[in-house]
Parts: C-alpha cells; sequence; structure tokens
C-alpha cells in the first residue's frame, strides 16, 4: 500500500494539491489519483474542490461474490464546495458526484454512485456587551441526494433559529 500527497500554496491564500493512492494484493490492485485544492477569489469567497479517477481489478472469487466486474474498471468522483462568508451572511453551494464504479479502498467511503448538491445560507446579528443578545441568526438550506438514475434517495429543507445571549445563554430550534 502507498499514499502520496503533495500540496503545494499559489498566491496568498489559495492552494492545489495531487493525491496518489495505490493497493496492491495477488490479482488485485486499486489506484486512485486525483487534484484538490482551494481558490479564495476575495476574502470573503472561496471555492475549494477535488476531482479524483480510480482503476480498480478484483479476483475473480472476490468479484463473483460480491457482484463485482470480472475486468479491470473505472470510475470518478467530484466534489465542489462554494461558500460566501460575511460578517453578517454566509451563503455555500455544495455538489458532490460519486460514480458507481469509483473505489477508494485505502479511505473510507461508505457510498458510490450518487449526486447530491446542497445551498444555504445563515444571516447573523451581532451585538456588542449590555444587549439582550450577542448572537442571532436564522439559517435555511435545501439539500437533495439522488442515484445515477436521478431517483431521489432524500430530500430536504432545513430551517434554524439561534441565540446567544448574556452569560453564556444560549437556545436553538
Amino acid at each position: 500500500s502507498s499514499v502520496m500527497r503533495y500540496k503545494r500554496d499559489v498566491g496568498k491564500s489559495s492552494n492545489l494539491g495531487i493525491i496518489l493512492t495505490d493497493r496492491e494484493a495477488d490479482d488485485y490492485y486499486n489506484r486512485v489519483g486525483g487534484i484538490d485544492g482551494m481558490i479564495k477569489f476575495t476574502p470573503k469567497d472561496k471555492l475549494s474542490f477535488q476531482s479524483l479517477r480510480s482503476y480498480t481489478n478484483y479476483p475473480a472469487q472476490i468479484a463473483g461474490e460480491y457482484e463485482q466486474s470480472q475486468r479491470e474498471f473505472e470510475g470518478i468522483a467530484h466534489t465542489f464546495h462554494y461558500s460566501h462568508n460575511t460578517k453578517k451572511v454566509n451563503f455555500y453551494a455544495l455538489y458532490n458526484e460519486i460514480d458507481p464504479d469509483f473505489r477508494a479502498d485505502m479511505g473510507f467511503m461508505t457510498r458510490t454512485g450518487i449526486k447530491y448538491s446542497e445551498i444555504g445560507g445563515t444571516y447573523k446579528w451581532r451585538r456588542g456587551p449590555g444587549h439582550w443578545f450577542n448572537w442571532l441568526s436564522i439559517y435555511g438550506s435545501y439539500d437533495l441526494r439522488r442515484d445515477y438514475n436521478g431517483n431521489v434517495l432524500h430530500r430536504a429543507y432545513t430551517s434554524r433559529f439561534n441565540y446567544n445571549g448574556p452569560m453564556q445563554s444560549y437556545f436553538g430550534c
């Protein structure tokens, strides 16, 4: 088994990297390679991403027992996360896609064959000492998980209200 990771800073606050993993045994291998990074467009806006490709070959007995391909197969996985964060507003958008044939045997991945997207945001009010609150916030999001055929696996609308006040008081719903 081998893992290689290289990351390089780009500009004042961004970075790019590569990752390679290799796991081998008799009649078996799983190789994953990809790029990732974080690009800060402004002090308030950033995009994080990762794009991976895997190559896998299982021994005939394992492939048959777990209904895997009898030959080498490959898959892809992509993740993109954008966020805009200020003192008053935080907005984010997330997209994650994992091909049904993607394997990362050196890592922990519980599910493949999905496409997941989420958007959300928070609005915050802050006050200093002497006010009835230190921090109030409202949050809302929408997320959708589908399989590779477009069937909806999960859909949710979420909202939340938080209060932080004097003497470390807190309330959330």
